[in-house]
């Protein structure tokens, strides 16, 4: 696992990272899976609510995480944005 996110910080692309790797492809998307559901909230409950199908709560201000980057002008380029509530969910 470790050459496989080795090679995709460098850049490489994931049929690249595969390649430098012991994992097959069924093995990365099944631990890119896992990876993904780890990171993913969980859903946010209205006040007093338990029903996790609640409906969605009003969010009055949010704290934005942002960074990109590029190989080249122009070249391939990536961004992501993680965004918080106050409460850091």
């Amino acid at each position: 696992m470790a050459d496989f996110l080795d090679a995709l910080a460098e850049g490489e692309s994931i049929d690249a990272a595969v390649a430098k790797s012991s994992l097959d492809r069924r093995e990365v998307k099944r631990l890119l899976g896992a990876l993904a559901k780890a990171f993913r909230p969980e859903p946010r409950r209205d006040e007093g609510g338990t029903d996790p199908g609640a409906r969605p709560v009003r969010i009055d201000e949010v704290v934005a995480y942002c960074d990109g980057g590029s190989r080249g002008n122009p070249g391939e380029a990536a961004c992501a944005v993680i965004l918080y509530d106050t409460e850091g969910m």
